[in-house]
């Protein structure tokens, strides 16, 4: 379907206070996170080149090894192996876009 409504698309906890809802196409993802307030998300990287957009909320990113403040209407780019992590300041909304799909939380929304 090439229009969707974020609130009809299934709703899972891929890590602990980290909501996702997820749509794929065949080289492309993108993905909404409701993030509960202190949530944390440890350092990690992976091949997909990733684009976040922060719609709500402050969230304290961390792209190697540099902390940026993220507010709503911010864009992060985050290269291919770049390690990262972040840690929601306030309740927030993500909307993240992955390329390629990222075959791992595909596979989480579905079990």
């Amino acid at each position: 379907m090439p229009v969707l409504k974020i609130q009809d698309l299934q709703s899972k906890e891929l890590f602990p206070g980290f909501m996702a809802r997820i749509a794929c196409l065949d080289q492309m993802m993108f993905s909404h996170w409701t993030i509960e307030k202190g949530s944390d998300l440890p350092d990690h990287h992976h091949v997909h080149e990733q684009i976040s957009i922060l719609i709500k909320g402050k969230f304290l990113f961390t792209l190697e090894g540099v902390e940026h403040l993220i507010e709503p209407g911010m864009v992060v780019m985050i290269p291919s192996e770049a390690v990262h992590s972040g840690y929601a300041v306030e309740e927030c909304s993500i909307i993240d876009v992955f390329c390629p799909v990222r075959e791992d939380y595909r596979k989480l929304m579905e079990e």
